[in-house]
């Protein structure tokens, strides 16, 4: 990556640093499929549910490519909805997506994108009864 990882985590302490290497996990592999990688930013906010004492997390990331807009991924519960999963599972499935979308962009850079076969329609005229 060109510029370092900017990793911001909101109302949250990662103990132990778990959160923050799954990050770093996610980033190496997608450095592997993009090595020209520009910057990574990642935003996690946990909430707080005054309700409940569940939390939920709002994740953000936000990867740069060469030759192509910046590519975001938001990842936050629908308002009232407590998130059930670990919040490492969470980020691994936001980096996921975001794997997905730099491997689609690279596709279509190098024109490796599927064609489909255009099917002709043959024009047939009624006849009359």
């Amino acid at each position: 990556m060109q510029k370092p990882l900017n990793l911001v985590l909101k109302n949250y302490e990662d103990r132990g640093g778990i959160v923050a290497a799954v990050v770093q996990e996610k980033i190496a592999k997608i450095e592997k499929i993009c090595p020209k990688l520009i910057s990574c930013h990642v935003l996690i906010e946990k909430l707080t549910n005054l309700k409940h004492h569940n939390h939920s997390y709002h994740i953000r990331i936000e990867l740069q490519v060469p030759g192509h807009p910046e590519v975001v991924i938001i990842r936050e519960p629908k308002k009232g909805e407590i998130q059930s999963e670990l919040l490492t599972t969470q980020v691994r499935e936001a980096f996921i997506a975001g794997r997905r979308q730099i491997e689609e962009i690279i596709d279509r850079q190098q024109g490796h994108v599927k064609s489909h076969a255009v099917k002709q329609v043959e024009e047939v005229e009624e006849e009359e009864i």
